[in-house]
This record gives C-alpha cells, structure tokens and sequence, in this order.
C-alpha cells in the first residue's frame, strides 16, 4: 500500500538464494519508477546487483506495484436544527468543516448532495438529508450522511393601525383586517389575518371616543401574534325624537 515503506525489505522482499564458488562482496538495488501514478502509486522496477569477491556481478528484477485501495475517513458536520428563514446551503450555517484522514493523500476533494424529499412542511420546514462525499487522489470515497432540520419556530410581527370609520348617512359600518393591518408580515411565507370585533354602531361610540379591536396575525405554520388599535367613528344619521302635541285648557283669565 501506498502508506508502506519500501526500503522495508522485510516486506517487500530480499535476495532469496544466491550460488556463488566464494564469498558474497556486495548485495546492492537500485529502483526505476516505470510508472508514476496517483497519491505516490506507481510500478517501480527495482533491480538487485549481488557481487562475489572476484568481481562477479549477476542481477535480477522485481516489479513493486504500490497502490491505493483504502478510503479515507471522514467526520460530517453534526445534525443541526435552523429557522425556516435561514439557508440550508450556507455552510457557515449548518456546518461546513469535515475532518478527514487518508493514509497517503494530502488533497482532498469534498461535496454534498441533498435529499429535498423531507420538506412537505409548511413553509419549507421539514428535513434534509445531506450526503457528504470525499475522494482522495487516488478516486477512493467516503460518505457520511447529516439530518438538517428545518423548523418555523418564530411568530409573524403584528403591526396595528388606528382607524377612523366615517358612518355617513349609515348606522352600521363593517370593517375588515385590511382596515386595522399597518404591513404585518412573516419570517418565512404568507399571513392571515382576523379581527375580534368587525361589525359596529354608531350608537357604540355614545359615552366612549374609541373602541379597541384585537389584530390576530397566523403564519403558515400557526404561529400567531397580536396588537391593538383604537376604533373611532364619525358622522351617522340623525334622529329627532319630538314630543308630543300638548293641549293645554286655560281657565278664566289665564
């Protein structure tokens, strides 16, 4: 393997039997990189020379084929939760550091891919599987899987206005929550809005200068918020009660 020593005789193997008339001088190799491959891999040609004391010299090859088998290991960023109004491709965010080991690469190459079908929520909320993916030089893979959790955990903003109804020539107005919302909106989608009172009378405002109504604001996710304004009228028709007709019988002099 490409992690393994090569001037490791022990391992990658020695002269194993000599013939010689005398003595052994000198036991020597040299190595050829026939073929340099990635990650330190290669085919290496290593050539032994074995001399005898008479200057005799016989050689013999080995081909040494390092290679690159194993994956390295990696570390994904944890299981995180985040607000639907954040980016789950933001890895500032979820988390984008992955400790990795391989046993002979120094480059590295890291992606992700992510698995939407998690996110049927309201408001985009829901889960993503996130599959990370590294290679080293030599193509081998690694995988690991990170759950990132989508959540609306945060009340829409109420926003209130005052209103003025003008009753005219009416004694019964009705107003709708458009009268009364001032721009109320949401981290992440769409608002409805209800009143606690809609309907009103005229006479309603004898003794009072305004009436207070309750906005209810409601995300997607049922997340609600409140404000008050102040309802106040204007105009209305006017009734005379008249008494009635008097006769009055006058006496003598009167």
């Amino acid at each position: 393997d490409c992690d393994a020593d090569i001037d490791d005789l022990t391992l990658v193997g020695d002269v194993t039997e000599v013939m010689d008339c005398g003595g052994i001088a000198d036991t020597s190799y040299s190595d050829l990189v026939t073929v340099p491959l990635c990650d330190g891999t290669a085919v290496i040609q290593r050539t032994f020379v074995i001399t005898d004391v008479c200057g005799n010299s016989a050689s013999g090859t080995q081909n040494i084929t390092i290679q690159d088998t194993i994956s390295p290991m990696i570390a994904v960023p944890a299981d995180i939760t985040i607000e639907c109004d954040q980016d789950p491709k933001d890895t500032t965010i979820t988390g984008g550091m992955i400790v990795f080991f391989d046993n002979c690469s120094m480059e590295f190459m890291a992606s992700f891919t992510d698995d939407l079908s998690g996110l049927p929520g309201c408001n985009g909320t829901g889960t993503i599987i996130r599959l990370w993916l590294v290679d080293d030089e030599c193509d081998n893979s690694a995988t690991m899987t990170q759950v990132i959790t989508i959540e609306d955990s945060t009340p829409p903003n109420a926003v209130c206005q005052d209103f003025m109804i003008d009753f005219g020539d009416q004694t019964t107005v009705t107003i709708t929550p458009d009268d009364i919302d001032n721009g109320s909106t949401d981290n992440c989608g769409d608002v409805t809005l209800e009143l606690s009172q809609t309907e009103f009378d005229c006479d309603m405002f004898i003794g009072q200068a305004s009436i207070p109504v309750t906005l209810t604001v409601t995300d997607e996710c049922g997340n609600t918020s409140t404000c008050v304004a102040q309802v106040s009228g204007i105009g209305g028709a006017l009734e005379i009660n008249c008494p009635d007709d008097i006769t009055v019988t006058l006496g003598p002099g009167e």
